[in-house]
């Protein structure tokens, strides 16, 4: 079975930022500064999807200054990382004095920062990515099945 590889691309088709748009902000972040060797594409992981779908919110949605946006990005990856018990309501908490990342899965009321919903971010990942909880709601849509002529043969 061949493994798809996520590129810029999906990257900008998951996350809504421009390749422009994606290519700036590429550049403003600490591990992806620098281009990958040889004159390959950027490839991507799913991880990564998810990360720069929490930096666009941050970004475009919640007018984050990106260089505190770099100042926040090794620990937004490490919570990010690996796999995650995803309750409903899963949210990032991110607090800037001092700056901590905290992924949280219940009802905490004493919750200070700035919260970025999940859910909505892993769902539309999951849509474009044909996967997970989205492919079981809605099996069929990942076929993309258009009008067709059908013809039937006879046999004699």
């Amino acid at each position: 079975m061949r493994v798809r590889r996520l590129t810029a691309a999906d990257a900008c088709g998951v996350t809504g930022y421009n390749r422009d748009q994606l290519r700036g902000l590429l550049k403003e972040l600490p591990e992806w500064a620098t281009a990958p060797a040889e004159r390959k594409a950027r490839t991507y992981s799913p991880q990564d999807l998810v990360v720069l779908s929490v930096i666009h919110t941050l970004d475009a949605v919640m007018d984050i200054r990106r260089k505190t946006i770099a100042a926040i990005f090794p620990q937004l990856r490490s919570v990010l990382s690996g796999p995650k018990r995803l309750a409903s309501s899963a949210r990032l908490v991110i607090a800037f004095a001092p700056l901590r990342v905290e992924y949280v899965d219940g009802d905490d009321a004493t919750v200070e920062g700035v919260v970025v919903a999940l859910q909505p971010i892993l769902d539309r990942i999951d849509r474009y990515l044909g996967s997970g909880r989205a492919a079981l709601s809605e099996p069929q849509a990942s076929l993309e099945l258009g009008p067709g002529l059908l013809r039937t043969r006879r046999r004699r």
